[in-house]
């Protein structure tokens, strides 16, 4: 039938496909593996060590290209200082043009020169009553004289010039003044080379117009070496202060003294940021200028002892500042920096209370500041704050914490002055060394004194320190040795020095471990 025969013939065909699938995998069954190319060994072996060669030449082509980029890179720092170098010297060169060019201009003016201003009683009279134009008069001819000194000095060296100091009283601005003060910014801009001038300025209210004229002539060509603004007022305190900031701020100045003005809090943080900008200023004194209203005197004090970077001062002052810290930290961060050298820190007579004390103890306690005298008279610190201040300096409650104490910083309180206080205050002995020996050696002696250098001992090192012992006896035969060496030696400190060092010396050795000592000497 025709139906049976198709599908006779569609078993054939798919039989056909079914032989052939068959004889394909037989022939990849029986393919032979010697006929494929199989990658011979010692080849691989010399393509591996090829690769990893070049792999070490491109780790070196690498760490070569980092060392030129960080050669590069510390080529563009250097040019980077010598650009910034190049900068400061293109200015300091402007302002001495600028500062010759002014020198010139006055010096063409004094081939035949006079003092030009002058007294005018009647435009004064017409003003001021009889006595206080006989003020006026005593100052602008004292400022005659100063100034004509001045343009007469001919030696290098420093000058000392003091204005406002011979009349009573205080003089208020009158425009009259300025050409006074200008004929003293003549003479300051023509000092000859190598001349510095220490200027001091008092019992005269100022104006921007005259610190700006005194600033343009001094610093320019670095003439200022001292500046002293004492029992002044000014018209526009914070644009005096900038004025003054910037006069300071000078390489050339070496002390600034500011007493008895009257700044704000914003022009103390502006006085006290160029104190810290002028590196070389070694003695600062700012007196009685900040009032009690806002935080003007604890500002200052901040910016100066925190923001400085590893400056030296010999003596900063801020004494009867109102300095209150309201919990404030400066004075113990201070104390915990390793940044600033300050030498005599003197803060009498503000606000500091039992608190900031209580927080300078802790701070002393881990200070490692090598050498400071600090002056805390005058403040309302109790006998709390004290005591934490005083054990800071000596802790006689054992060996550790004694030799833990704090060596380095001398207190100075102006009421207090009796000699167990110089000894907690660290003023008895020169170096931390010698200090450090004089309280040991007072510990051992009121031990001694009572008869408890044993009893303290083993307290202290427990029961089995026999390994210990001969390097404890050495510590103590040194220290005590040395610390009555040194009472002796001055008169004021000889009544500490009660016992001789070989009568402690035998206390201890006659009743701390010295059976011990004997049975185990073999071993020690």
């Amino acid at each position: 039938m025709p139906g049976c025969e198709q599908k006779r013939q569609r078993k054939g065909d798919n039989d056909d496909k079914d032989e052939g699938a068959e004889g394909g995998v037989t022939s990849m069954v029986m393919a032979d593996p010697a006929d494929q190319e199989v990658p011979d060994v010692s080849s691989l072996i010399l393509r591996i060590d090829q690769l990893q060669r070049d792999q070490c030449l491109m780790e070196q082509m690498m760490r070569n290209q980092q060392a030129s980029m960080s050669a590069m890179q510390s080529d563009i720092e250097a040019l980077k200082g010598e650009n910034a170098e190049l900068k400061r010297s293109n200015v300091d060169l402007m302002n001495w043009c600028s500062s010759l060019e002014g020198s010139i201009r006055v010096l063409k003016k004094s081939d035949q020169w006079e003092y030009s201003a002058y007294f005018d009683s009647d435009y004064w009279s017409e003003r001021y009553d009889q006595g206080y134009c006989a003020q006026v008069r005593k100052l602008m001819t004292d400022m005659e004289s100063k100034i004509v000194e001045l343009r007469k000095y001919p030696d290098s060296g420093v000058h000392e010039t003091v204005i406002g100091k011979v009349h009573s009283g205080h003089i208020v601005h009158d425009e009259a003044l300025d050409r006074h003060f200008g004929e003293l910014a003549d003479a300051i801009q023509v000092l000859s080379l190598g001349t510095s001038l220490s200027l001091t300025i008092a019992n005269i209210q100022l104006t921007p117009k005259i610190l700006r004229t005194i600033e343009h002539a001094a610093t320019k060509m670095d003439k200022i070496w001292e500046l002293a603004l004492i029992s002044n007022s000014f018209t526009d305190s914070p644009s005096c202060c900038k004025v003054v900031a910037k006069m300071i701020a000078s390489r050339s100045v070496c002390g600034f003294v500011l007493e008895n003005n009257s700044i704000n809090e914003d022009s103390a943080r502006v006085i006290g940021r160029a104190v810290v900008e002028n590196g070389w200023l070694p003695k600062i004194r700012i007196r009685n200028c900040c009032s009690s209203r806002d935080r003007a005197g604890y500002e200052l004090m901040k910016c100066v002892l925190l923001l400085n970077a590893q400056d030296t001062r010999d003596s900063v002052d801020f004494e009867q500042n109102n300095i209150t810290t309201q919990g404030g930290s400066a004075i113990s961060e201070f104390l915990l920096s390793d940044d600033v050298d300050i030498l005599e820190l003197k803060l009498e007579n503000n606000g500091l209370n039992d608190e900031d004390a209580i927080a300078m103890g802790i701070a002393l306690r881990q200070s490692s500041i090598e050498e400071l005298t600090m002056f805390l008279g005058g403040n309302p610190i109790g006998e709390i704050g004290w005591n934490a201040l005083y054990n800071a300096c000596y802790g006689p409650s054992s060996i550790a914490t004694v030799v833990q104490s704090n060596h380095t910083c001398v207190l100075f309180n102006s009421i207090n002055r009796r000699l167990f206080t110089r000894l907690y205050g660290n003023h008895i002995g020169r170096t931390p060394e010698d200090r450090m020996s004089i309280k040991l050696y007072v510990l051992f002696e009121n031990r001694h004194a009572a008869k408890s250098n044993s009893r303290h001992l083993n307290a202290e090192f427990g029961g089995d320190v026999i390994g210990l012992s001969p390097f404890v006896l050495r510590f103590i035969n040194h220290h005590v040795h040395n610390g009555h060496k040194l009472l002796t030696r001055d008169r004021s400190s000889r009544p500490l020095a009660k016992a001789s060092p070989l009568s402690m010396l035998h206390e201890i050795l006659r009743n701390w471990k010295m059976p011990e000592l004997f049975k185990n000497a073999d071993q020690l």
